[in-house]
């Protein structure tokens, strides 16, 4: 791991009083990220708060990122920054590294999942994280996310 899960694990601990280890993913759900966002860390808070208060003239979304780079920057530029995914975690990477993906309920601690991974080789589905309640507090939280998305898909550039 890297080291910024220190980090976010003592925010985590400060502001909820909870162990990380011990701690479902609902619980980080309402425990953490309905908190106010001025006090959780980066990692968690809206993409749209890291933007500068510039003028852009690309709106990209992540998946297109490296193709649509290549236009703006250049081929060896794009390929430098850009050509190798930091930090995915998409199916078909748990595909080319032959995990499996196993079915979970959101209330099963971190560190039970940790152990399952450990001694078979399975990371749980996005999927089985989310249920009703969850999938409306993570639209209400990251509601800034969403309606940035859905500008980008309705037209690319901003204006």
């Amino acid at each position: 791991m890297r080291s910024g899960y220190r980090r976010i694990h003592a925010n985590f601990e400060k502001i909820t009083g909870l162990s990380p280890e011990k701690t479902t993913f609902n619980e980080f759900v309402y425990s953490y990220l309905t908190r106010c966002s001025t006090v959780l860390d980066s990692h968690v808070k809206p993409q749209s708060r890291h933007l500068l208060p510039v003028r852009y003239t690309d709106a990209i979304l992540l998946a297109d990122l490296s193709d649509q780079m290549r236009h703006i920057i250049g081929e060896k530029l794009a390929a430098s920054y850009f050509g190798k995914k930091l930090n995915a975690t998409t199916s078909t990477d748990a595909d080319k590294n032959n995990l499996v993906r196993e079915e979970i309920n959101c209330d099963i601690p971190s560190h039970e999942l940790y152990r399952r991974f450990v001694n078979n080789d399975k990371l749980p589905s996005s999927s089985s994280f989310l249920n009703n309640q969850n999938i409306q507090a993570i639209k209400d939280i990251y509601a800034e996310d969403y309606d940035l998305i859905e500008r980008i898909q309705g037209g690319g550039r901003s204006s």
